[in-house]
């Protein structure tokens, strides 16, 4: 499926719902920026964006306790603070229930193995080496429908 026919979430969802809320962790700037302007061309987010895992950590906790949690985690592997920085977010989040859908890129995707996904509770593996605008979109989009139309599915390498 490409991300020219993949189904979006169309204007009434968004206005029955609420857009799906968003966390990007990404400390490479350029790469965060890039991440920025592909959640710009998609309908029906609302993001918020860190570079360390100590604030996304802080940031998912406090949607929690407001009551309007974060529902999609785009986290590196490594950041500012934490070389493996993406799997304690990932951890955190399958531990305390703080977003439904979590997608790890890295440049270091063959250290990633399905069973360390299922292990860590990561939805979606994005190959920072290889994964371009039609396989980041894609990934938004996967993560937006695992929201609005919520299936149970096997840990995926994109």
């Amino acid at each position: 499926m490409s991300v020219d026919d993949t189904p979006g979430l169309g204007a009434k969802e968004v206005d029955a719902r609420g857009p799906v809320r968003l966390l990007i962790a990404e400390d490479d700037k350029f790469f965060r920026e890039t991440l920025e302007s592909f959640v710009d061309m998609s309908d029906g987010f609302e993001a918020s964006y860190t570079d360390s895992a100590a604030d996304a950590l802080r940031i998912l906790r406090e949607a929690k306790d407001s009551g309007s949690p974060i529902e999609v985690v785009f986290s590196d592997l490594g950041l500012t603070d934490s070389h493996r920085g993406g799997f304690e977010i990932a951890d955190a989040v399958r531990a305390e229930g703080l977003a439904t859908h979590f997608t790890l890129f890295t440049g270091q995707a063959r250290i990633v193995t399905p069973e360390v996904m299922q292990e860590h509770g990561i939805n979606l593996l994005l190959d920072k080496e290889v994964a371009g605008m039609k396989e980041i979109m894609g990934a938004l989009e996967q993560g937006k429908q695992a929201i609005i139309n919520p299936t149970p599915r096997a840990p995926q390498v994109s």
